[in-house]
């Protein structure tokens, strides 16, 4: 199949590397080739997908996918005893499974998060329980499995992830109200897993509205993040549309079950990525409603009220995207990517796995976390939703918090 190599930014400031081809569809037999052929039992990966199949408001997510990580993790840890725990669930009676733990562990986070989908837990845990023939290191599994989940979901008992984001109150008759659900106004005030506060890497101050760098950069936006635009081709358009409708943690799976790497190498690293892709969410959502910046479709149909007679405005102008339900700075996506991709880099370096994300007739191939990076979060440059400063900010504050999950948690 012929290769198609992406243009990257279309004007100034280096564009990322990355690539584009054609194929099918992802985690096909083809694209498990980058992962051993046992990978699809791994434990960590079936919880994984479990937990995806629960239907909860998008504020509950980023708390959820990291209570599952943190406490398999701790269950496979307490046995294996290679990295720094979270807690202390000490002691722990050999032998004792470490898949068994792992099972016990997801299952009993998933049972509390999402209780509508409690017998489709308690089946895959009797499969998973009945996998194994030793009965005192099944017991010994189920023990530490469930007291590694205790003690993970006590630390976050009292997170405030999970208070539903609120539309807002008005007292006065005939003033508009917001009519979509707000998104991420209790994440800015919740308790971080990692941060000592929700503001510790809070994205620096915005650009006057009269600055060249404002000008340039919402110019950029506006000719190439447009609904229509001559100045983006159709890989950029597919780029834009693929991040925009799926989560940063994409690759996550490919990278587990790496030739080489154990379950409790592939569980710590899991947990790490999950923790820094939900302290970047509090640090995000801290900043957008810090700042309460106007998004580009405002900015650019407005462009001549700020002050900046250089800015072109564009009254009819509409994004690639729909525009999120709230406010702009930093870019969202690209906090969360490069607090992941910063995890990915620091676990794998050189070793970093070809990654291959496929959709429809194109596929994303990554040889890097940096390109990662970088191609999640121009493509937000593409669906008309940030601007290239917002962009920069974002994952800033996203290798930021991803440095400090992994100084604080779970080394050797």
């Amino acid at each position: 199949m012929a290769l198609l190599q992406s243009p990257g930014r279309p004007i100034r400031r280096g564009a990322p590397a990355f690539m584009l081809a054609v194929c099918c569809v992802v985690f096909t037999a083809v694209c498990a080739q980058t992962a051993r052929a046992d990978v699809i039992q791994n434990v960590l990966l079936t919880w994984r997908d479990l937990a995806s199949r629960c239907e909860r408001p998008p504020y509950f997510a980023n708390e959820d996918g990291a209570l599952l990580a943190v406490a398999m993790f701790e269950a496979i840890n307490a046995i294996e005893k290679k990295y720094a725990p979270f807690g202390d669930i000490t002691p722990v009676k050999l032998p004792a499974s470490p898949n068994v733990a792992a099972a016990q562990a997801a299952h009993d986070v998933l049972i509390h998060t999402c209780p509508a989908n409690a017998s489709l837990y308690t089946d895959a845990l009797a499969r998973a329980l009945g996998e194994i023939k030793d009965t005192v290191a099944r017991a010994n599994g189920v023990a530490v499995g469930r007291r590694a989940a205790a003690s993970v979901m006590a630390a976050r008992s009292q997170s405030g992830v999970g208070r539903a984001d609120l539309l807002p109150n008005t007292s006065q008759p005939g003033v508009y109200v917001q009519t979509a659900e707000y998104i991420g106004t209790n994440w800015a005030s919740a308790q971080p897993w990692a941060m000592d506060k929700p503001e510790q890497f809070r994205a620096p101050p915005l650009p006057s509205l009269t600055s060249d760098i404002w000008r340039r950069d919402i110019d950029e936006l506006r000719r190439v993040g447009g609904l229509v635009s001559d100045n983006r081709t159709a890989e950029q358009t597919e780029l834009a549309r693929y991040w925009g409708q799926t989560g940063v943690r994409k690759i996550l799976p490919q990278l587990i079950g790496q030739p080489g790497r154990t379950l409790v190498d592939d569980a710590r690293f899991l947990a790490l990525a999950e923790i820094a892709w939900a302290d970047a969410y509090i640090s995000l959502f801290e900043g957008k409603y810090h700042y309460a910046f106007w998004r580009p479709i405002t900015a650019i149909r407005h462009a001549a009220v700020n002050g900046n007679l250089a800015a072109r405005s564009d009254s009819i102008w509409r994004p690639l995207l729909e525009t999120p339900p709230h406010p702009e700075y930093p870019c969202g996506h690209c906090a969360s990517v490069a607090a992941v991709g910063t995890v990915i880099a620091a676990e794998f370096g050189e070793q970093f796995p070809s990654v291959v994300i496929e959709r429809g007739a194109f596929i994303h191939r990554y040889n890097s976390a940096q390109q990662y990076i970088d191609a999640v979060s121009i493509s937000r440059l593409y669906a008309g939703a940030h601007p290239q400063f917002s962009i920069d900010a974002g994952k800033a504050s996203g290798v930021a918090v991803a440095r400090l999950v992994m100084q604080r948690y779970f080394k050797k």
